[in-house]
């Protein structure tokens, strides 16, 4: 990547979708990434910033309900743009994204929005399943 753009609450999207045209000066981005998970905010926020025939890359947590359905838009179709999708990696993966956090290359600090103790795990949980307080990603710490 050459840039790298943080997005604390996806409800600014004109914010960042005017950030992205800059950057790349209005070709849009070759490759985006949802890593938060809340269909109804990032996937078409993400979808949005990416430049046709482009690729949407989705990690993160399926919808809560199972009779829930991610959507895609179909003006995104017919953009050609390719989804790829990773819920529970392998060991593999999980290697990886250890070996670039220990060697510097990514710093997961930058996906937290909000930090809170393990002892209120439910309500960390709550926020993170119901998009409230607008989260992105909780980071549970435990006492010392």
């Amino acid at each position: 990547a050459t840039h790298t753009v943080r997005v604390r609450t996806p409800m600014d999207t004109e914010a960042v979708q005017t950030e992205i045209e800059r950057i790349t000066e209005g070709n849009m981005c070759d490759v985006t990434v949802d890593m938060v998970g809340h269909q109804k905010n990032t996937i078409h926020l993400c979808s949005g910033l990416t430049k046709n025939g482009g690729k949407v890359l989705l990690f993160g947590v399926p919808p809560a309900k199972e009779e829930e359905q991610m959507s895609i838009r179909f003006v995104d179709l017919a953009r050609n743009l390719s989804y790829m999708c990773s819920h529970s990696p392998e060991f593999e993966s999980f290697r990886l994204a250890l070996e670039l956090i220990e060697q510097g290359r990514f710093d997961p600090s930058t996906i937290f929005s909000h930090e809170m103790p393990f002892c209120e795990f439910r309500e960390a949980y709550s926020k993170a399943c119901n998009c409230e307080d607008k989260v992105v990603k909780v980071l549970l710490t435990f006492p010392e």
